[in-house]
């Protein structure tokens, strides 16, 4: 990441699988619930096929318990592990990370393309976190706070060595990449487009403040002046009555 151009935040090169675990996660802890009514579901399904409920004996009624239960988690990991690497390979490939001269770009989705562009200015906090998962795929999961108390942005699965530079960069304004378009250019362009009229008018305030100044100025030297003269005037005055 240099200053002055756009540059891409990397993403680890274990992107992959760090985006494969945490969707699987996320399906698991959304659907646990539903994997224990599917159990239940099943297993009252194969009792009722018996058509022993009553005259079975404890082994047999442990293998009606028993026999579905591969079955429904099977199913519910196949579901988790389709969905999951689906979701990883979206977002490893159409997740996009880059710095530009005014701020964050986050580029995300397939179908539908999401583009979100975080300013500098936006920005109120940075928040690196590294727990044992992230450091095992060498990357980090990076949340920044933004101002008026707003959703914050979130930069997962970044590359651990691109953290400190970009801690650096936004934490330090002037190291931030400057364009064309930002403020100070524009000030620059707006100073060289004024009117001719404004320029005048500008130059005519100039010069009262120059006079006005160089007044107070000479003002301020003629004090010392005026004292002395005081001075040398009372010593007459005491001379004259004295004789």
């Amino acid at each position: 990441m240099t200053k002055g151009s756009s540059a891409e935040i990397k993403l680890s090169p274990r992107a992959f699988l760090y985006f494969l675990g945490y969707f699987a996660w996320k399906v698991f802890a959304k659907f646990i619930l539903w994997l224990f009514i599917g159990t239940a579901a099943a297993i009252s399904i194969s009792l009722i096929r018996s058509n022993k409920i009553y005259g079975m004996s404890d082994k047999e009624l442990g293998l009606a318990f028993i026999s579905p239960l591969p079955f429904v988690f099977g199913a519910f990991i196949l579901v988790i592990l389709i969905y999951a690497v689906g979701r990883s390979l979206i977002a490893t490939y159409k997740t996009h990370y880059s710095l530009t001269p005014r701020g964050v770009m986050l580029e995300s989705g397939w179908l539908t393309r999401t583009t979100t562009l975080i300013t500098f200015e936006q920005i109120q906090k940075m928040t690196v976190i590294s727990n044992p998962y992230d450091r095992i795929f060498k990357s980090a999961y990076i949340h920044l706070d933004l101002m008026g108390g707003g959703n914050g942005v979130d930069l997962e699965a970044v590359d651990h060595s691109v953290v400190a530079d970009l801690r650096d960069i936004l934490s330090q304004p002037d190291e931030r990449p400057m364009l064309s378009g930002t403020k100070a250019m524009q000030d620059s362009h707006s100073s060289q487009k004024k009117s001719p009229a404004h320029n005048a008018l500008a130059d005519e305030t100039s010069s009262v403040t120059s006079d006005e100044n160089a007044s107070k100025e000479k003002s301020k030297e003629s004090l010392p002046m005026m004292k002395k003269r005081s001075k040398t005037k009372r010593k007459h005055k005491k001379k004259s009555k004295k004789k």
